[in-house]
């Protein structure tokens, strides 16, 4: 998790911190950001809402970790 928040803006931050409570390890921090997006932040046309945009930015992220 440490070098995930090296790289993630202030902003990414707090919304990990509002969305993730609990994890074991980067799979459980991605299941909860998936989680989150489709659950709350889908627009009527499918679209995403700007913190859906932010989450996919973070899972972008940790998707290219080493």
């Amino acid at each position: 998790m440490k070098k995930l928040l090296k790289i993630l803006t202030k902003e990414e931050k707090q919304l990990l911190n509002k969305i993730v409570k609990d994890y074991e390890d980067m799979a459980d921090v991605e299941d909860q950001l998936a989680d989150y997006m489709m659950l709350h932040c889908l627009t009527d046309d499918d679209g995403l809402t700007q913190e859906g945009i932010m989450c996919e930015t973070i899972l972008n992220k940790l998707g290219n970790l080493d």
